[in-house]
């Protein structure tokens, strides 16, 4: 069985579809929060909001 048979494989089931959207939503989210965090030098923000997320 071969990668790509693999891939495919994983790719049938709808949970692991919808897992890799949400995974894209948040990192597409928290890359261009954190980038306008740093730019605008408020990194203490996005260190108290990881913390308020994460508990």
């Amino acid at each position: 069985m071969g990668v790509i048979d693999q891939l495919a494989m994983y790719l049938s089931y709808p949970f692991v579809v919808n897992a890799l959207v949400v995974g894209m939503l948040v990192a597409l989210c928290s890359s261009l929060l954190g980038t306008t965090l740093v730019m605008k030098r408020l990194s203490y923000i996005g260190d108290g909001l990881s913390h308020v997320a994460f508990g």
